[in-house]
């Protein structure tokens, strides 16, 4: 009895088997299985394009709002010094002072009008800039189109820390100041990662910057 429920097995087990090289070896069964496949991929294609789509239509709005913030303040052309080859992103020196109008605790924007940092030092001839890689820096913020709290540390990757944890964030959003020590609303990036704390209450995301601090040539002090 157990011999012959056996063999009935291995019988239909073949069947299974061979019905499934048919069916994906002739034409009929690539056609399905092209069809599953490639909807499958299909689908997976679309959602990494609307997620490139999506991220790029933040940055442009980034974008648009540093430019309108620099278009109505007063602005001060500067070139920045070369520190080459020490690989210095905290700090940056530019070739206005005192006597060009520059002064201590003006905000200073990337040609993009991105904000890029904080005038701490200031000589007749030039001036020192802090920048938000620089360990020390901190700055209130504000993320996405709901205007979500959060507090940029600066450092090697700049993060914003103490994000309300019910609060719903999406990569590419973006980050505007909202200190009173700086041009209300200056774009300074989008959000790169979302991270949750070690203590579960808290959000803290990376930004992505539309600039590489070794390769700004000028920048422009806002002195309004």
């Amino acid at each position: 009895m157990k011999q012959w429920i056996l063999g009935i097995g291995i019988i239909v087990c073949g069947i299974i088997i061979a019905t499934g090289w048919i069916f994906f070896s002739f034409p009929v069964g690539n056609f399905f299985s092209e069809r599953i496949f490639g909807a499958t991929s299909l689908l997976k294609e679309n959602a990494a394009l609307l997620e490139q789509v999506t991220t790029l239509k933040n940055e442009i709005d980034l974008l648009k709002a540093g430019q309108h913030i620099v278009s109505d303040t007063s602005v001060i052309v500067a070139n920045v010094f070369s520190v080459y080859p020490f690989n210095t992103k905290n700090r940056i020196f530019i070739n206005k002072g005192v006597r060009d109008g520059v002064k201590i605790s003006s905000s200073v924007a990337g040609t993009e009008g991105v904000f890029i940092g904080i005038i701490t030092q200031v000589s007749d001839t030039y001036s020192e800039v802090e920048t938000i890689f620089d360990p020390s820096f901190s700055l209130p913020v504000r993320i996405g189109q709901s205007g979500v709290d959060g507090l940029l540390q600066g450092g090697a990757t700049p993060r914003i820390v103490y994000i309300d944890k019910t609060k719903t964030l999406h990569i590419g959003d973006a980050i505007s100041a909202a200190s009173k020590e700086v041009p209300y609303g200056i774009a300074i990036g989008t959000v790169n990662e979302i991270n949750e704390e070690s203590g579960g209450t808290f959000f803290d995301v990376t930004i992505n910057t539309p600039y590489v601090i070794r390769d700004l040539r000028t920048v422009e002090v806002l002195t309004q």
